[in-house]
């Protein structure tokens, strides 16, 4: 990966937070408490869901998730630097993009008491767009090129 490419990879992960900042709380004023608004018949609808959890709804005290993802995010800041230095370019952006989704949800729980979903998928997950770039965050980590 260039360090264009990078560029371009982490101006695209600030406008989805942002996207997904202001996703959020259109959610909270618009979307119906129950229910769902199909979007794509039964595959991807519309539904507020307010998750005070982790993944799957884990139920963890509020202080602790806090707490955890802020050690969570000052690793991989840390991590960030070192492939900053090691000019990693796949890693940066790797890193860029799952710290601004971890970010992205620790902000909405901090303001709210609990991160904000509103994408259902086949009826059944509640996810938000911070959650995909979660997943795809890590799966670049997975799938980074080994150092030569």
């Amino acid at each position: 990966m260039t360090k264009k490419q990078t560029a371009f990879v982490g101006a695209l992960a600030i406008l989805l937070t942002i996207a997904d900042t202001a996703a959020k709380l259109i959610a909270i004023q618009i979307l119906p408490d129950n229910g769902s608004i199909p979007v794509l018949g039964q595959i991807i609808g519309l539904q507020l869901h307010r998750n005070q959890g982790i993944v799957a709804n884990i139920a963890i005290p509020m202080p602790i998730i806090v707490l955890l993802t802020f050690a969570i995010l000052g690793v991989l800041v840390w991590w960030l630097n070192i492939a900053w230095k090691n000019k990693q370019q796949w890693v940066i952006a790797s890193l860029f993009v799952l710290i601004m989704g971890a970010g992205g949800n620790l902000v909405d729980r901090i303001a709210h008491g609990f991160t904000t979903d509103y994408i259902i998928l086949f009826g059944r997950s509640v996810i938000n767009i911070a959650d995909v770039m979660i997943i795809l965050g890590v799966a670049g980590l997975l799938t980074a090129p080994k150092d030569k």
